[in-house]
């Protein structure tokens, strides 16, 4: 089903066209995803998504980051050992990961920040055969300092 069309103008304007009745809620390429990996990406936009997986890693991402997260996609990622979160790195996209990450198991999850990027669509743009590379570092960087990213779960 036909979701909607984003599409940029000449002047490098962003516009985005939604069917009436369709929605942005869910993940994208969740279908995708390989059940037997210990890990998978949580990103932010489709294009996102679509870089990675091109690059061999396991990803989704949410459509935008007002979009909801429904509940049998979290389950479907809490299957995983490890969930990096790596949204974009704005205030929606960081409010958005916050979000997520208040909904997933504690254990797994993973915070991902690029402080010289604002997402992996830039980390590719500065060296496009150095990203799977490039991309594993920032993970393992992720991973071995995750303590400093615990967001507070809330009551309820």
């Amino acid at each position: 089903m036909l979701i909607g069309i984003k599409f940029k103008t000449i002047d490098g304007t962003k516009l985005y066209s939604q069917m009436s009745g369709s929605s942005t809620d869910g993940l994208y390429a969740l279908a995708h995803l390989d059940p037997k990996a210990a890990e998978v990406l949580m990103l932010e936009g489709p294009e996102d998504a679509a870089l990675a997986i091109s690059h061999g890693f396991n990803a989704v991402a949410i459509n935008a980051a007002n979009a909801s997260v429904l509940a049998s996609d979290i389950a479907a990622l809490g299957q995983y050992s490890r969930i990096f979160l790596i949204g974009d790195q704005d205030p929606p996209g960081q409010k958005a990961m916050n979000e997520l990450q208040r909904r997933l198991p504690a254990d797994r999850v993973v915070r991902v920040r690029m402080s010289s990027y604002k997402d992996i669509s830039e980390l590719w743009k500065a060296a496009p055969a150095a990203l799977p590379a490039k991309l594993r570092r920032i993970l393992r960087f992720a991973q071995g300092s995750r303590d400093y990213f615990r967001v507070r779960r809330s009551a309820g």
